[in-house]
């Protein structure tokens, strides 16, 4: 009798395996709330289809397509919305309630404390109020001497590749980039730097902090409650070991620099001054290098390698820069706001290359909030894909094309609706280091152009940029560029 029991409740379960499925499907594209709206059938029956493309990198090349197909907005997953309606970047992101889901804004295992990505509402708030004075116009006018010291190293280690050298000298401009972004960040928000500009190298810090794939898999894995609670039990001792170090070596700078008696006017002034505990710096100081140098990276390599591609606007730019200044000291975070080009194409770099060009998952508060015009239940995930948005034909004129001039007065394209290009969030969730961004920005393209030609290395082709996988941030390939002394160097060199 007992064998007859454990084989029927065998069956039963199998049955139940082949039939549940079934049964969600069912469910989702005909009972579920948001059966009405349009989405290809498998994305909107099950979650797999939109987790799969994630991890392979090609999501948002995929829900631009969809867009293309479907309009406006698009169900992506079956509790998933994605919107590019320009209404929905106020709709989502201008209210406090609208926060992270769940999956998006998990805390790493081990990690108690909450950074400004995962918080709730009330510490959000209290850690938004603590960080919002270190990114002020004010407070960036200040760090501008250690921008500055740092660009002077890029500029003096590039020099030292190209200097006598008859031909040009290819150098990978990601590599490049990043030993910047990522050593001004640190040593605004630490104290000390990586020194990448020094040994040319990457530190096994940012190593490890730039594995977003890993990321990607831990909030995949957070839409199945049941493996999720796995996580601590089966995560990988060799990944254990990169968290270890990644807050190990973040604690250990924190403290070295909370130590220090100095007026210094970095990032860390204003943190020690505001209501955080030392593990909440900690935590959120993390954040904040990694999206001070990554992101910085992205819209300045996307920039170059779409002025590479377009010699003429790689030609106006340096008439620009080279016309406007007389010495490269002038070159600095006041004069380069006056240069409405360079402000132009980089515009257009983030247009094409937004450094988050994933969506900007958000969560419906209960009992619910109309987006875009759409009543959509409590709990529903929304959200705005930044490349799908910017790329949109409905939205920019020739939206593919890499186009500066349709950001400046005169040159038409009147009917590009440039409210919907946010490349750094909007609202209480926006990036508060706008002011530091463009200020980097502006100096390290301007001095560039100032010092160097750029060109695609003789016998080689330029990839497209939309050949890279995106995992959260693009999966950036090297850009190798053909660089030497500008004429006016040379000359100086030679007096």
């Amino acid at each position: 009798m007992t064998d007859i029991t454990f084989t029927k409740g065998l069956v039963a379960f199998f049955v139940s395996l082949i039939f549940y499925p079934i049964t969600l499907a069912i469910y989702n594209l005909y009972f579920h709330p948001l059966s009405s709206l349009p989405g290809p059938i498998l994305w909107r029956a099950f979650q797999f289809p939109y987790l799969s493309s994630l991890l392979s990198g090609r999501l948002p090349y995929a829900i631009q397509s969809l867009h293309s197909q479907y309009g406006p907005v698009v169900r992506v997953a079956p509790n998933e919305l994605s919107f590019i309606d320009p209404d929905a970047w106020k709709d989502i992101y201008s209210r406090k309630e609208f926060r992270r889901p769940p999956q998006w804004g998990s805390r790493p295992p081990g990690t108690e404390v909450h950074n400004l990505i995962s918080a709730p509402v009330a510490e959000h708030t209290r850690f938004r109020r603590a960080l919002a004075p270190a990114f002020s116009s004010q407070a960036v006018k200040a760090q501008e001497p250690l921008i500055t010291s740092y660009v002077d190293t890029l500029i003096q280690k590039l020099r030292m590749k190209v200097e006598g050298q008859s031909n040009e000298t290819v150098v990978d401009f990601v590599s490049w980039i990043n030993f910047t972004t990522f050593d001004i960040i640190s040593d605004l928000g630490w104290g000390t730097s990586f020194r990448g500009l020094e040994h040319q190298e990457y530190h096994p810090w940012i190593t490890v902090i730039l594995q977003f794939k890993a990321i990607l898999i831990g909030s995949s894995i957070g839409y199945y409650p049941l493996l999720n609670a796995l996580v601590p039990y089966v995560t990988p001792k060799s990944a254990l070991a990169g968290l270890n170090l990644v807050f190990g070596m973040a604690r250990e700078n924190v403290q070295a620099r909370l130590k220090m008696q100095t007026e210094r006017p970095d990032v860390m002034s204003f943190m020690e001054k505001g209501d955080l505990t030392e593990e909440e710096i900690v935590s959120n100081s993390t954040v904040l290098i990694v999206a001070g140098s990554e992101t910085l990276t992205t819209a300045l390599v996307g920039t170059m390698h779409h002025l590479l591609e377009n010699s003429d606007k790689l030609e106006r730019l340096v008439k620009e820069v080279r016309g406007v200044f007389e010495n490269e000291k002038d070159i600095d975070g006041q004069t380069t706001t006056k240069m409405t080009y360079l402000t132009a194409v980089l515009q257009e770099g983030m247009r094409l290359c937004p450094p988050i060009p994933d969506n900007l998952h958000r969560e419906v508060p209960a009992p619910g909030a109309i987006i875009a015009g759409i009543w959509l239940p409590g709990g529903t995930a929304v959200g705005v894909p930044c490349y799908s948005m910017f790329r949109s034909d409905e939205n920019f004129e020739r939206a593919g094309e890499f186009i500066p001039e349709r950001w400046l007065e005169g040159e038409g394209f009147v009917g590009d609706k440039k409210d919907v290009f946010h490349p750094f969030g909007v609202g209480p969730s926006g990036c508060m280091g706008q002011p530091l961004a463009w200020v980097e920005m502006r100096m390290i393209l301007a001095r560039l152009l100032w010092n160097f030609d750029f060109k695609i290395p003789e016998g080689r082709k330029l990839g497209r940029w939309t050949d890279q996988d995106i995992l959260w941030a693009w999966d950036k390939v090297p850009l190798n560029v053909g660089i030497c002394l500008a004429a006016r160097r040379k000359l100086e060199m030679l007096h």
